[in-house]
């Protein structure tokens, strides 16, 4: 429990150490905690999506044959599915994706994997399929303690797409909501300059930042 504290804490490379260091704990009294299993396979996922991972192939290999234990035993966790996909989403985003339609067949009211989905949409070149998910994930945890991310894909999308002016509105939002969440900074900057291109301008929104 002292894990996932952790993990649903602040991000950062410290904070998910941390929390990986409490289920390897957890681990050692039970290895076969199934919560344990899938919050290490989690941390571990979150490591190579930031690029915080000291080696990306061995993580991969570890957290997949943690969640594939998981799966083997409790195949109706939707909680394992999510993490499945979110092991797979940069690199094999077809197939994250089958695993959050299988988290949300499981629990169809479950918003990270809505949420999830819509990234994986993003990465897999479907960006316009991505606005969906996301808003139904926000609408079903309105005060979810991630939603900075969920604004932040939203401002993916948009980008992705060439809409500058959307683009810049979700990512201000999503600063607002968790001002040291880096990745929002990069596309609200990608957008805005997007936004001076078609303008001919130098953005006020780039001004204040």
């Amino acid at each position: 429990m002292r894990g996932w504290a952790k993990l649903y804490g602040p991000q950062s490379k410290i904070q998910n150490s941390q929390a990986k260091d409490l289920f390897d704990r957890a681990l050692r009294l039970d290895p076969d905690n199934v919560e344990a299993l899938i919050g290490k396979a989690r941390c571990l996922a979150v490591g190579m999506n930031n690029r915080w991972s000291a080696s990306v192939v061995e993580d991969k290999k570890q957290a997949i044959n943690l969640i594939d234990r998981v799966l083997s035993k409790s195949p109706a966790s939707a909680s394992a599915h999510t993490t499945k996909g979110s092991i797979l989403l940069f690199g094999r985003p077809e197939e994250a994706l089958a695993e959050y339609d299988a988290a949300l067949e499981i629990d169809p009211n479950n918003p990270a994997a809505y949420a999830a989905k819509a990234i994986a949409l993003v990465v897999s070149g479907r960006a316009r399929e991505a606005f969906s998910p996301v808003q139904l994930a926000l609408r079903l945890s309105p005060r979810d303690p991630f939603a900075f991310q969920g604004r932040f894909w939203l401002c993916h999308a948009h980008l992705h797409l060439h809409q500058y002016g959307e683009a810049i509105e979700e990512c201000g939002r999503s600063v607002n909501l968790n001002n040291s969440h880096l990745y929002a900074y990069v596309d609200l900057a990608s957008a805005s300059a997007g936004s001076d291109a078609i303008n001919g301008k130098t953005s006020k929104t780039m001004r204040r930042v």
